[in-house]
């Protein structure tokens, strides 16, 4: 039995290598806003907690990591 690529891979899995690149692009505007939004705010868990969601989505687990480790601080 076979399945769909985009049943493994989510919805757009088989939109091509122009969505993959939009996908790229829309992670790194994320990540850019939201290290302007620690700035204003460097206590939020929740932008820790999303900053760390983007690093992983890239590949960066170690910053990921670190982001996490901000969460937890901003906890105690």
């Amino acid at each position: 039995m076979q399945f769909p690529l985009s049943k493994f891979l989510g919805a757009g899995a088989n939109a091509g290598e122009g969505a993959f690149t939009e996908q790229v692009t829309a992670v790194n505007v994320a990540k850019e806003c939201l290290l302007a939004a620690l700035k204003a705010d460097p206590k939020a868990a929740h932008i820790w907690a999303n900053l760390a969601n983007a690093y992983y989505m890239t590949g960066d687990h170690r910053s990921s990591g670190k982001c996490l480790e901000k969460v937890l601080m901003a906890h105690c």
